[in-house]
């Protein structure tokens, strides 16, 4: 169960996670594992807050209002592994289907997973971890963006996609 701040949720009932339920199986490959946590996720905002979550860049921003409704507005310490687990996944989920990022396994159950991004040749680029990203919206819900934290991803990405692209092709990226 979500250990929250707020008691008024839809229903009078906590949020429950449904993790043993959800149809999480041990042994299972992580990308399977995360995006079963992510449409956990999808379930609990639309039953507990009646929100819609439909994986696009823009939900991040109904996950940033649920998170500040929710947890809100002086923050919270350090957010259950639970919570972090949940909304991570949904926010690493989005950041796979943008980009040629794939899960691969974490070392531990705050980090139970991250993002590799693999550029061309099999070249590891880039790894993220959305739960960290969560973690410090929780500690800082008025100051930091969801939203704004995947643009900047997917501009690092991008930058790191054509360096690796002008290495590759020997160009330099400077006009002579």
């Amino acid at each position: 169960m979500i250990k929250e701040k707020r008691e008024e949720l839809p229903g009078g009932t906590e949020p429950r996670f449904g993790f043993e339920a959800g149809g999480l199986m041990e042994g299972e490959p992580t990308w399977t594992r995360m995006s079963k946590v992510a449409a956990i996720c999808v379930a609990l905002a639309r039953k507990h807050f009646g929100e819609s979550l439909d994986y696009s860049p823009e939900s991040l921003n109904v996950v940033d209002r649920i998170i500040l409704s929710g947890w809100g507005n002086d923050g919270v310490e350090e957010p259950s592994t639970d919570l972090t687990t949940t909304f991570g996944a949904y926010l690493g989920e989005i950041i796979v289907r943008r980009t040629r990022g794939r899960w691969v396994s974490g070392f531990s159950d705050e980090e139970p997973a991250s993002i590799l991004y693999v550029g061309t040749g099999d070249r590891v680029q880039a790894n993220f971890s959305p739960f960290m990203m969560v973690r410090e919206k929780f500690r800082n819900p008025n100051g930091l963006e969801l939203g704004l934290l995947l643009n900047l991803m997917t501009q690092i990405i991008s930058e790191v996609e054509t360096e690796h692209m002008n290495e590759a092709t020997g160009a330099t990226g400077e006009e002579e």
